[in-house]
């Protein structure tokens, strides 16, 4: 009878897995349907350059260079992330282990396919899909009303997940691959905590857990709240059938392991982090800090919210549509406020005072703690909506409508029937949004064609004429017209911002000053866009920009950190270098240590003032904060080339050529590492250069010179002769073709083979050309083999000279 009962449930464990597969299908057959269209895109100009342009992330040659890189680097890996237009915040995130995830992506794609990064983010993005269709299976486990009632809500509630209009962006914006790395921790995470949430108190769960919640943790922070998610679903359980301080406990008991990760992540981010946030200073700071939890929090969220329930305007630059009151008691910020409230503590009053709806608190908190940490109320942000910051929220949102559905016997057809609904209309706009990311120029033109606001219109008319730019060289005419709509619109855009300053520029909340979104900041913007536009794109005289910007500088405290940049560029070139460094030194002691203010203080030391202490300790400030950022490296390189030190320029053309996959870099390494007897190094150098260019003559030349000094002769001779054979078939006649035939020439003496060198040597001599150090190299190698003539020949050049 036991093996009967067994079989039986064997056999129904095997139906319901078929069943959930077929039903998982559909879903992912319709995430395909959306995204396949695009995924042979080419990289946007917008973030997703940063990917073959190698501006973060290098590209390892070799599996073993992943272990290199980060040995020489380090994990100290650190993002700047910074809009001037969104904000004028900066912030600097460590994510050491995002530096590792990006070098094994790079190393298996090798930045070549954008089609490749494009294709990986769709198999994130379903496999999340995966994981929150059976979070939904789960959350049906015991559904009232008929199995396929229960089947279509979990299709159709993970399908609105998986192709709602906000998921666009993060899943076909490349750089997202990170992100969505870390949600696929948070979903799995999430569906082990539904089903095994009373085994949390096992010690093998207490150690693994909080391991494996540092992954995500450390590859970015975007998960931080999941503990709190989840005491929140805990406490909806526990709560229904114990009292208070019974589900609380209870609760805490079975989130402990993620709270323990939480505490370490909290404890390497006050302690070990360069995590830092820097905004311009107001001078009240507690009220700054009031004002962004308690009035702008509330208003972000809302638009979020809104974003959700219609997502009619949808924009990567999603925070230019954010509508912010122009007062404390703005009307309209008045409303998000009191919605926030009530979204948060009506729910909440209702479960714990009356043990009633609590699926709407699960709604509610749930929520709320999955969109926490992109509100401003944890810390300021640079950018104060994306639509891909609600990735994980809206599974949430989902996942508590289905709690609400699954013990709802009233209406469930008509809410089956409303949901699919729903479905089609996400299906309609999803499809309308992703034509837009089919290119470049479709892609920049859908914000320019949504934005209302002049300001908004002329920065993507720009950048649609530096799309044209880049994209269609030979459309000069047509892309300059696009940056003379720049200019006009940013001339109504000033039009419109003096007006409104005149009306509310003292009555703005200090944080909106704080954000550099008041109106004095704001003109100042539309300078800097007029100025880049004409100098920059235009190519109008640098005099120009000078005279658009100075007043306002001259009548803020502190500018904003790019736009800075851009002012001291235009003041050096007209030798101002006093103001130019008063202005730098500011705005890095209240913007300390961003990587390109350092550069300029460096520029700015180096060539002009002729100070290299100061120019060598803001470069090395710039490689403490920044050790992989290119420029900088390079700058260090061209530094300690020029102060003739020649260990520190090895290391640091190794380092870059390590970093940007740099030949020449690597060859200048190699060639001071051979003079100054370092082999250990010049060994590893000869193997990446064999591996990156294994035809290029002077990488096999600087090879050769390399096992001749470790006395591999043989190895260095056939070497040379590979080199001397591409120089011969080329007809390379530049001096690298004279060095590498005498070497050879050399080389074959010294082994004994003289009827080798003597050939070789009679090759030659059109190669020496008309230098005389080579001449007269040659002339006593001709002597020394018997070649009186040849030798003769030498001279008369050499006299004639």
């Amino acid at each position: 009878m036991s093996n009967k009962i067994e079989t039986l449930k064997t056999s129904n464990q095997k139906s319901q897995w078929f069943s959930a597969i077929i039903d998982l299908s559909f879903c992912i057959l319709l995430v395909l349907a959306i995204f396949l269209p695009i995924i042979n895109r080419p990289w946007l100009l917008y973030d997703e350059s940063i990917i073959p342009d190698g501006t973060y992330f290098p590209t390892p040659a070799s599996f073993q260079e992943i272990f290199e890189i980060l040995e020489k680097f380090g994990l100290n890996f650190n993002v700047l992330s910074s809009n001037s237009i969104y904000s004028s915040n900066y912030i600097r995130r460590t994510c050491p282990f995002s530096q590792v995830f990006w070098l094994v992506v790079n190393f298996i794609f090798q930045k070549k396919d954008p089609f490749l990064y494009h294709s990986l983010n769709l198999l994130l993005h379903l496999t999340n899909t995966g994981l929150v269709f059976f979070i939904l299976n789960f959350c049906f486990t015991n559904c009232t009303g008929s199995n396929l009632l229960r089947r279509l809500l979990t299709i159709v509630l993970t399908s609105i997940w998986a192709i709602h209009p906000v998921t666009i962006e993060p899943v076909s914006l490349s750089t997202n691959l990170g992100a969505n790395f870390s949600y696929m921790f948070f979903f799995a995470m999430l569906l082990d905590f539904l089903k095994n949430r009373e085994k949390n108190n096992f010690i093998s769960r207490i150690f693994i857990i909080p391991m494996l919640f540092m992954i995500p943790m450390l590859t970015n922070e975007y998960i931080v709240t999941l503990p709190f998610v989840l005491l929140i679903i805990s406490f909806y359980f526990t709560y229904q059938n114990n009292a208070l301080r019974k589900a609380l406990l209870k609760s805490l008991q079975e989130t402990t392991p993620y709270f323990i990760g939480f505490l370490v992540y909290l404890i390497y981010f006050l302690f070990f982090s360069n995590h830092q946030v820097s905004h311009q200073l107001v001078a009240n700071q507690f009220l700054v800090l009031l004002e962004r939890v308690f009035w702008l929090a509330p208003q972000i969220f809302f638009h979020f919210i809104k974003l959700l329930l219609y997502p009619r305007t949808l924009s990567i630059d999603q925070t230019l549509f954010v509508h912010l009151g122009k007062t404390i008691f703005d009307p309209y910020s008045i409303f998000c406020i009191i919605f926030f409230v009530c979204w948060l503590l009506i729910p909440l009053y209702l479960f714990l005072a009356k043990k009633r709806s609590p699926a709407l608190f699960l709604l509610s908190w749930s929520f709320f703690f999955a969109l926490l940490p992109y509100l401003h109320i944890l810390m300021p942000s640079y950018t104060l909506s994306a639509e891909r910051y609600l990735y994980a929220s809206l599974a949430l949102l989902v996942f508590s409508v289905g709690s609400i559905l699954k013990n709802t016997k009233k209406f469930q057809s008509l809410t089956t029937i409303t949901l699919l609904i729903i479905l089609t209309l996400c299906f309609m706009r999803s499809h309308s949004r992703i034509l837009d990311w089919k290119d470049n120029y479709s892609f920049i033109n859908s914000t320019y064609r949504d934005s209302k606001d002049p300001l908004f219109k002329a920065i993507r008319a720009g950048m649609l004429g530096k799309v044209i730019s880049i994209y269609e060289p030979g459309e000069k005419l047509k892309a300059e017209k696009y940056f003379i709509k720049t200019l006009k619109y940013l001339e109504l855009a000033k039009n419109e911002a003096l007006k409104n300053k005149s009306h509310y520029q003292n009555k703005l909340p200090a944080v909106i000053k704080s954000y550099g979104l008041d109106y004095d900041s704001l003109l100042l913007k539309i300078a800097f866009l007029e100025t880049s536009t004409r100098c920059l794109e235009l190519k109008q005289d640098y005099n120009i920009g000078l005279k658009i910007l100075e007043p306002y500088i001259r009548a803020k405290d502190l500018t904003e950190p790019r736009i800075l940049e851009l002012y001291t560029h235009l003041l050096i070139l007209e030798k101002k270098y006093d103001e130019a460094k008063e202005l730098l030194l500011k705005a890095n002691s209240i913007y300390p240590n961003l990587p390109f203010i350092l550069t300029s203080l460096f520029e700015l030391s180096s060539k002009y003032e002729r100070d290299n202490v100061s120019a060598e300790k803001y470069l090395l400030t710039a490689l403490k904060y920044y050790p992989y950022d290119t420029p900088t490296l390079l700058n260090t390189l061209n530094f300690y080339q020029e102060q003739n030190n020649p260990s520190l320029t090895a290391k640091y053309a190794y380092l870059y050529g390590l970093r940007t996959g740099s030949k020449e870099a690597y060859k200048l390494a190699l060639s001071i590492d051979l003079n100054l007897d370092n082999l250990k190094d010049a060994k590893s150098l000869v193997g990446k250069l064999l591996r990156l260019d294994p035809n290029n003559p002077e990488t096999l030349y600087f090879a050769s010179k390399y096992y001749y000094k470790v006395k591999d002769f043989q190895r260095s001779l056939t070497l040379l002769k590979n080199a001397y054979s591409i120089i011969k078939n080329n007809n390379d006649s530049s001096l690298t073709a004279f060095d590498i035939a005498y070497s050879l020439i050399t080389l074959n003496l010294s082994l004994g083979n003289k009827e080798e060198a003597i050939s070789k040597a009679k090759e030659i001599l059109n190669l020496a050309g008309n230098n005389l150090e080579s001449l007269s190299k040659l002339s006593y190698l001709y002597q020394a083999l018997g070649l009186t003539d040849y030798s003769n020949l030498c001279i008369k050049k050499l006299q004639k000279l």
